[in-house]
This record gives C-alpha cells, structure tokens and sequence, in this order.
C-alpha cells in the first residue's frame, strides 16, 4: 500500500486547508505553520512549532504555538471555543500571556478565524507586533 502523506483535497480547498497528515496540530495552527513557509521561514532555525517555556504544560509555564527567536516573538493560536468561552481559559492565558512578556517576549494572538480566512496576512501582521485578535 502507498503511504498517504496528504488528505485528498476537496474541490474548493485553500491550500492552507490541506493539512498534512503528518501534522499534528489544528487546522488553524497548519494554516499559520503554512504562511510561515510561504513567507520564507525555516523550521526548527528560524521559526518553531509548539516551543516549551519555563516548563510547558508540565510546571507552571506555557507551549507556545509559534516562536521566533530572532525576534523574541511568541505567537499564540486561539481558538474560539476555547480561549474566549471560559472564564478559567481566559485567566490562564492572560497569566501566560504575563509570563512571557515579563520574561523579554512580544505575545500576538491569531484567532482561528482569522489564521483559515488569511493566515500570511495574519503572520506578517503578528512579525511587525500587530494583533487582530478578539481577547486583544
């Protein structure tokens, strides 16, 4: 049997709608991982996926889905089910969002709606320091 490395497109799929099967994130985390390889941006030496800070999930810090070493960038996709419906969400994130920046991060949110309708626009918006986001 061959190795199905793509789900099969459907006819009016953006290519950012067509998530690897190898990825294993969301889809609006593959669209903003997308963008930033359309933009230019390398993997795992300019760019990283799913970055660990002060102990991740694991002790009291945070994984931050994008992280941009060269800029002290740290960019968070937030889904809207949720990151906005839950008030213990919501306070988590703002105490993450409290880490990060006092430790020298800049923290743009891309809210998943946002990220599926134009993820470059999107991260070339979050690498200047300029937020769409809602919770913002």
């Amino acid at each position: 049997k061959p190795l199905k490395l793509f789900k099969l497109p459907q006819p009016d799929l953006k290519p950012w709608e067509i998530i690897p099967a190898w990825f294993p994130g969301s889809a609006p985390e593959w669209a903003v991982y997308w963008a930033f390889e359309k933009l230019g941006w390398q993997f795992g030496v300019t760019v990283f996926y799913q970055s660990p800070f002060a102990g991740g999930r694991i002790q009291a810090g945070a994984v931050v889905d994008f992280y941009v070493p060269s800029l002290s960038l740290d960019i968070r996709v937030q889904g809207i089910y949720w990151h906005y419906r839950n008030g213990n969400v919501i306070a988590k994130d703002l105490v993450q969002k409290t880490i990060l920046e006092a430790s020298g991060a800049i923290v743009i949110d891309i809210d998943e709606d946002d990220a599926m309708r134009a993820p470059i626009k999107m991260v070339q918006d979050a690498l200047i320091g300029v937020s769409h986001a809602k919770g913002t």
